[in-house]
């Protein structure tokens, strides 16, 4: 547990390093404001919250914050600071919740759609109860002079609901639309590589101290499996040989990934192979045995490709 704990910290210090580093790859919409300015450090916040979980994303959006503070300070009294983690937050935390009580693609989309709407609404709040009053305390301006502001780059507004639904909404619709366009192609990449690394381990033979696993192909029958079994049980130096089903092989993996190993539920279907488990009395057998069950189950491949051939 404290393992987890540990590991859990340093992905998400490293993730909020990250965060904070795209923070200077920004570009403003003047159009839209002459105040905002777009950037992309919400993305390792929702990858980092997907594999995380919402604790994660939070220390994610912490440390980028504390990273900007120390490295550039605050301009705006900490207003700017304290909105930046709320808009984050107001963000990742529906998108991260709701994937992880509906782990698919179509989960994920659905959670980045519900964080897009909070962060609307969030960015709406914030702006007008706290950025712009800090500004004008700040600056010594009012209201009207704000609007002046926004004027002179969109005609269309002329007052506050205006600036709002000309200005603060198109903008953060634009910007949390399209970093959850890009989380979401990067979890769709993520799971495309989990199930090509999973269905790489398909007919290979692992040796792994004193247990040999022989991965079985999908239409591999258990029937077919036990007959191996039987074969391989009758070697000298073998001590016991076990069928592991493909339920069994998932289960044992999320064990493995821990706090991540709710990804795996996201891939639809299982693509771990099922599994004969063979130990061993000492290593020194391990490698024969690895052969002979390797070289078995191949002669049992080409046998049933030959039987088919005939039909």
């Amino acid at each position: 547990m404290k393992r987890n704990q540990t590991r859990r910290l340093t992905l998400a210090a490293m993730m909020g390093a990250v965060s904070f580093v795209l923070m200077y790859f920004s570009f403003s919409v003047p159009v839209l404001s002459p105040f905002a300015s777009f950037d992309l450090s919400a993305l390792p916040d929702l990858i980092g919250g997907f594999v995380l979980g919402p604790v994660g994303a939070v220390e994610i959006i912490a440390v980028k914050v504390l990273l900007k503070l120390v490295f550039k300070g605050t301009s705006s009294m900490f207003t700017g600071e304290i909105q930046k983690f709320l808009l984050c937050t107001a963000y990742a935390l529906p998108a991260v919740l709701y994937y992880q009580k509906h782990r698919t693609k179509r989960g994920a989309a659905i959670g980045l759609l519900l964080g897009t709407v909070a962060g609307v609404i969030v960015a709406i709040l914030t702006n007008v109860f706290l950025i712009f009053p800090a500004y004008m305390a700040l600056y010594g301006m009012d209201w009207a002079a704000i609007v002046q502001m926004c004027t002179a780059v969109n005609p269309w507004i002329t007052n506050v609901p205006t600036m709002v639904a000309f200005s603060i909404v198109p903008f953060n619709v634009i910007s949390f639309g399209v970093t959850s366009i890009l989380a979401m192609l990067l979890i769709l990449g993520l799971f495309f590589v989990i199930t090509v690394n999973i269905n790489l381990f398909t007919e290979v033979v692992k040796q792994d101290y004193d247990q040999v696993e022989v991965f079985l192909l999908d239409d591999t029958s258990k029937a077919d499996a036990e007959k191996l079994m039987e074969q391989i049980s009758a070697q000298p130096g073998v001590t016991e040989v076990q069928y592991r089903g493909k339920a069994e092989a998932l289960e044992i993996m999320k064990e493995r990934w821990g706090e991540s190993g709710y990804l795996l539920d996201s891939l639809g279907s299982n693509p771990l192979p099922a599994s004969i488990l063979i130990s061993v009395d000492s290593l020194e057998n391990a490698g024969s045995i690895a052969t002979y069950a390797g070289l078995l189950f191949l002669r049992h491949r080409r046998r049933q490709q030959r039987q088919h051939s005939f039909r």
